[in-house]
């Protein structure tokens, strides 16, 4: 039995059973993990970061300043889930950019190495969402997990999103495994199931778990 008591949990505020909540009009946040989010305006700062990595050449064909105006493109598109994280991000003039240059590719070439610059920066930026929608079906498939035990919804919506951002925490250093493992272990010794109670015991053992305790 793990004392509820220790410092290893979470500390939380307990959500009053009297208090009148709305669930229709409160719901909790949705993850950007797709491009059905609006991203915001790239700053203009950190456009010059990426035109200074980049030498302020377009990687897809070679041309600079002031032949032509560079532009920020994303790798990964906003509607395939890319981000405005910076190894989604990459310097291409506005003909590249926009599709609507009347002048032949050919004789522009990027060079060998523009080339590979741009073949190792789509890779990373297409591992970089890849890990993220990996991370959203882990989170969705142990929250899945999680009702399972309760055997229905939270009663709060603050419920949904406080357990989704445990679990990204707990990601960085457990499994999956792990993580379900730990909720198993705190259905299994908890006699008071209410919300607040078993959120703060499953931290706790998951902290535990960090520490290697467990």
């Amino acid at each position: 039995m793990i004392d509820s008591a220790s410092n290893d949990f979470v500390a939380e505020t307990p959500v009053s059973a009297s208090r009148t909540v709305d669930h229709n009009s409160v719901k909790p946040p949705e993850p950007n993990n797709s491009g059905g989010g609006i991203l915001p305006q790239i700053p203009k700062r950190k456009r010059f970061e990426v035109f200074k990595r980049d030498g302020f050449v377009c990687l897809y064909c070679g041309r600079t300043p002031p032949a032509v105006t560079l532009h920020v493109d994303h790798l990964v598109a906003k509607s395939k889930g890319g981000t405005n994280d910076d190894t989604n991000l990459v310097t291409s003039c506005a003909d590249c950019n926009l599709g609507k240059s009347n002048i032949p590719i050919a004789p522009v070439v990027p060079s060998h190495d523009h080339a590979e610059k741009l073949a190792q920066l789509q890779a990373m930026a297409q591992k970089h969402v890849d890990t993220k929608l990996r991370e959203q079906d882990e989170v969705s498939f142990i929250l899945k997990f999680w009702i399972n035990l309760d055997g229905h919804e939270p009663n709060y919506a603050i419920t949904t999103r406080k357990r989704d951002e445990a679990i990204r925490r707990f990601l960085k250093d457990l499994s999956s495994e792990q993580i379900m493992d730990s909720l198993a272990i705190t259905y299994e010794n908890l006699s008071d199931r209410c919300e607040f109670s078993t959120f703060k015991y499953f931290c706790g053992v998951c902290w535990r778990k960090i520490k290697g305790d467990f």
